[in-house]
């Protein structure tokens, strides 16, 4: 199956400059993928920058640091489906408002 999307990949995107190659390519695509299926929406955002800073104010620090990694898992999350559903780049003002309340919560 690898090989048909290399080969898929390589077709498509014969004007591509190094260093993408149909490996890295596609590896960029299972991790959009990836990122599509683990985090679907903005409930871990929503936990770990905003609920779980005001319980347990105590380990903020923690929370804000997992919430950073769910914020980047969702922005590949919505760039793969933007590009692969779409076919343009993804509008992440949604996001600005999870962005401004971490900052907040960080200061």
């Amino acid at each position: 199956m690898e090989n048909v999307a290399r080969r898929l990949i390589e077709a498509s995107f014969r004007d591509v400059e190094q260093p993408w190659t149909s490996n890295r390519i596609l590896s960029a695509f299972r991790a959009g993928h990836l990122a599509y299926n683990l985090v679907p929406n903005t409930m871990p955002l929503t936990l770990f920058t905003l609920r779980l800073p005001i319980v347990d104010p105590d380990n903020r620090g923690d929370y804000l640091s997992e919430g950073d990694r769910a914020f980047e898992a969702f922005k590949l999350n919505r760039a793969w489906y933007s590009w692969v559903e779409h076919g343009k780049p993804p509008e992440l003002e949604e996001l600005r408002f999870y962005t401004q309340m971490r900052q907040e919560f960080a200061a």
